[in-house]
C-alpha cells in the first residue's frame, strides 16, 4: 500500500511539474501577445490577453489591465472599480507601480471611497520599493504634503517630493 501511495505522489509530482512548465510556456506568449496590443493601441485585444493572466496573478498583466480601466482606453469603458481590483491585486504582490496607483486611487478615491490614510500607507509602501521609481509616487506624496491631505502640512518636504518626483521623470511634477 506505501508503495501505491508513493508512485501516485511521484506522478501528481510529475503531472503538476509538467503542467505547470506548459503554463508558463502559454502565459509568456498570452502576455507577450497583450504587450504588443496594448503598444499597438488595440486596447480591447490586450485586456483579453491580460485578463486570464491576471486571475492566475501574473501581476505585470494585473498592471497593465487596470491600467486600461483607469484611462479607459480604446473602446474598454472606463472602470475606477475594476482599476482598483487589479491594482490592489499587483499591489499585494508587491509590484511598484502598482503601489503608487493604488495610493493615487485612495487619494482622489477613484473607484473607492477618498481615504488619505490608506493612500498614504500605499504610497509610503511604493516608495520603500526597491524597483526603479518613474516619480509618480513622489508626486502624490507631495500633493499630500501640500494640502495636508492625512500628514501635516509642510511645503518644504512637498517642494522636495515634488522636485524629486520631476526628476525621476513625473510631468505633473515639473
Amino acid at each position: 500500500m506505501q508503495r501505491k501511495k508513493t508512485t501516485m505522489n511521484r506522478i501528481a509530482l510529475i503531472l503538476a511539474t509538467v503542467l505547470s512548465l506548459a503554463f508558463t510556456q502559454v502565459t509568456a506568449q498570452d502576455f507577450d501577445k497583450g504587450v504588443a496590443a496594448f503598444s499597438a493601441g488595440k486596447y480591447k485585444s490586450a485586456a483579453k490577453e491580460f485578463i486570464e493572466l491576471a486571475k492566475y496573478g501574473d501581476e505585470y498583466a494585473q498592471f497593465y489591465l487596470a491600467f486600461i480601466f483607469e484611462r479607459g482606453l480604446g473602446n474598454v469603458p472606463q472602470d475606477y472599480e475594476q482599476a482598483v481590483k487589479y491594482y490592489q491585486m499587483a499591489a499585494e504582490s508587491g509590484m511598484h507601480m502598482s503601489l503608487g496607483a493604488l495610493g493615487r486611487m485612495y487619494l482622489y478615491g477613484y473607484g473607492v471611497p477618498q481615504s488619505h490614510t490608506k493612500a498614504l500607507d500605499w504610497l509610503r509602501k511604493g516608495r520603500e520599493s526597491t524597483e526603479l521609481s518613474t516619480g509618480n509616487v513622489e508626486y502624490n506624496l507631495s500633493v499630500m504634503y501640500k494640502n495636508g491631505w492625512g500628514v501635516p502640512k509642510d511645503y518644504k518636504k512637498a517642494f522636495e517630493l515634488a522636485k524629486q518626483g520631476a526628476d525621476l521623470g513625473n510631468n505633473e511634477a515639473k
